[in-house]
């Protein structure tokens, strides 16, 4: 039987849990909605967001999306979760990050 890898285009490591860029950012929308932050803050993290991980409708990869099976999935989790921090950082709140963390399971990802 031929195993087949998809790479993330960013790291280059195997895609192990392929989630869309779409998909996730609904998840981290949905994560910001619940969240005490200026809703000014919020637009402007969702906005960096699509800009860090460019979503693209037409992806490199043949690997669909496990949640919306309609996109196909060109960052592994660790890049998205990673990107994600690094936009979130920019807030300089210590407990949002830490909030993200906990809810996305960051520590998984860093092993």
């Amino acid at each position: 039987m031929k195993m087949e890898y998809y790479l993330c285009k960013k790291c280059m490591h195997v895609i192990s849990n392929p989630v869309c860029s779409e998909c996730f950012l609904k998840h981290v929308n949905e994560w910001l909605a619940g969240r005490d932050i200026d809703s000014a803050k919020k637009k402007e993290v969702v906005n960096e967001l699509k800009r860090v991980i460019e979503i693209s409708d037409e992806g490199l990869s043949d690997i669909d999306c496990v949640i919306c099976h309609q996109n196909t999935v060109d960052f592994c989790t660790y890049c998205l979760v990673l990107r994600t921090r690094w936009v979130l950082k920019k807030l300089r709140d210590k407990g949002i990050v830490e909030d993200f963390d906990d809810i996305f399971n960051y520590a998984i990802w860093t092993h």
